[in-house]
């Protein structure tokens, strides 16, 4: 461009060789932001950067090499039999004995560690812990038509550090009043103990990038069409939690399942799920996005389709950012202008509760001719009815359902068909409506593929398979993406972007 080289980019708007931001005019290639977002020269100029001596690169080749060893022994017994009688016949049990030893050790270069290489993050982590536990279960059948089972187990993790002594219990049923009829109910207890790497680490130190959603708030109200605020080099670092407690939780489940007629099946199970403790580690993502929405709160302008973050949680993500940077999207002496992120905290923490409650059920019908072969049809789906979470122990808990991208249901209907060496199939799949990050919701999303086989041997066989036959694709969100993960203003998470896409199969079994 011929504009001078400097190493701080606010001289070429000072000197009026740049308009600032992302303005083709006076920044064609997007060097100079670039510079101003990284805290880069203006230019790479060999003379100019190293003050005109002579650099000696040699000097900062360094070994930046890992190293990682882990070991696990396991051992099992069990026994299975019967004695005893009830009305319904003999007595079943179960008995089961484990001890597990695992542990690991990961050795980060010592170069790393001291910060010798530049842009490169560690992992520096290790432990080792033991596992016993025994368990029991019985089958009883009070009458040919009622059947209880009930379980215990016991399981001791002895290390220094997770101390877990924990024992749960189950218990279900079946009741069949006839052979067209089943009611089937359980309660169940779980617990996992914490992941040894999310106990044990030292500390993971990284490099990430996004968004200041709490600066776009600032200057625009909102936090849509944010991608200008974005920043790049923010130091990442993730420490482990010794105090970590081991998850608990309760199921409850009952359903059904009926043959009216015969080849004729419908099911339906309800359940409820409530998790306890559980544990899990904040994505800077979560940092970024939930500073700004507790910003909004605080402000008395709360943001739509977003969680209802109690303080507790809003001073927790507040105290693993730190700001020292200079603010991204706006000039310095702009009067919203805040320090731009310089470095995010993760670490794994005991969410207080999760709760789940929904419904799967399922219908399949055959239909067997003399002629034109046989025919299947089944439909299944899952419906999410309610999803709530409490981010401290002692909160109460929050229902997300009415939170941007929470599905609340997928539905599958398929219809197959065969004769002799002939079979085909058509399904549909449908993901229900969902909450975009405006106040707008997403239509239902249907995908239909096509499939057709003909069997040449014994295991063997050709076929054709069509996906996304219609080509289909979800409704556009103008607040999401837009970035080159995100190009198309989709969550690609939650749905396949794919057009029609058509393959021949050829499969032998030898």
């Amino acid at each position: 461009m011929g504009n001078p080289c400097v190493m701080d980019a606010q001289q070429l708007i000072d000197g009026g060789y740049w308009a600032g931001g992302f303005d083709p005019a006076t920044d064609p290639y997007y060097a100079y932001i670039r510079a101003f977002l990284w805290g880069q020269p203006t230019c790479f100029n060999d003379e100019w950067f190293f003050n005109g001596a002579d650099f000696d690169y040699e000097n900062y080749r360094l070994d930046a090499g890992d190293s990682a060893e882990s070991f696990s022994d396991f051992a099992t017994a069990s026994l299975v039999g019967e004695f005893g009688m009830l009305a319904g016949g003999p007595i079943g049990f179960a008995l089961v004995a484990e001890y597990q030893d695992t542990g690991y050790d990961v050795f980060p270069s010592s170069n790393v560690v001291d910060g010798l290489v530049w842009g490169t993050g560690y992992v520096d982590s290790g432990g080792s812990r033991d596992r016993q536990a025994a368990g029991i279960e019985f089958r009883l059948p009070l009458t040919s038509e009622f059947t209880v089972n009930v379980s215990g187990r016991n399981d001791v993790y002895d290390d220094a550090v997770v101390d877990v002594d924990r024992n749960t219990f189950g218990a279900s049923f079946e009741y069949r009043p006839n052979e067209d009829f089943l009611l089937r109910g359980s309660w169940s207890e779980s617990f996992r103990a914490p992941d040894m790497q999310r106990s044990f680490i030292d500390a993971v130190e990284g490099f990430t990038s996004g968004i200041d959603y709490y600066q776009c708030w600032l200057v625009t109200g909102d936090i849509v069409d944010c991608n200008e605020y974005s920043k790049i080099n923010i130091k990442s670092i993730e420490t482990g939690n010794l105090s970590l407690r081991d998850e608990s939780g309760d199921s409850f489940s009952v359903g059904i399942v009926w043959e009216p007629v015969d080849r004729l099946t419908l099911t339906l199970d309800l359940y409820k799920i409530i998790l306890k403790d559980i544990v899990a580690t904040s994505s800077e993502f979560d940092l970024r996005y939930g500073e700004a929405v507790c910003r909004a709160i605080e402000a008395g302008s709360p943001l739509p389709n977003t969680p209802e973050y109690d303080t507790a949680y809003c001073n927790d993500i507040y105290s693993n950012i730190v700001r020292d940077g200079r603010p991204v999207g706006v000039q310095p002496d702009d009067p919203l202008a805040i320090p731009s992120i310089t470095e995010l905290y993760t670490r794994p923490l005991n969410i207080a509760s999760q709760e789940y409650q929904g419904a799967d059920y399922s219908l399949r019908y055959t239909l067997i001719t003399d002629q034109a072969g046989d025919f299947g049809f089944t439909f299944r789906g899952s419906s999410q009815l309610a999803l709530k979470q409490a981010q401290e122990r002692g909160a109460s808990r929050i229902d997300y359902m009415d939170s941007s991208y929470t599905p609340r249901s997928r539905q599958v209907a398929t219809t197959s068909w065969s004769l002799g060496d002939w079979s085909a199939s058509l399904s549909i799949s449908r993901i229900g409506h969902v909450n975009y990050i405006e106040d707008t919701k997403g239509s239902p999303y249907f995908n239909t593929n096509i499939t057709a086989y003909y069997e040449i041997a014994d295991d063997m066989f050709v076929g054709l398979t069509a996906n996304n036959i219609f080509d289909a694709f979800p409704d556009r969100d103008a607040a999401y993406g837009g970035s080159s993960y995100y190009p198309f203003f989709v969550n690609a998470n939650l749905y396949p972007i794919t057009g029609p896409a058509v393959s021949a199969v050829f499969s032998a079994r030898f």
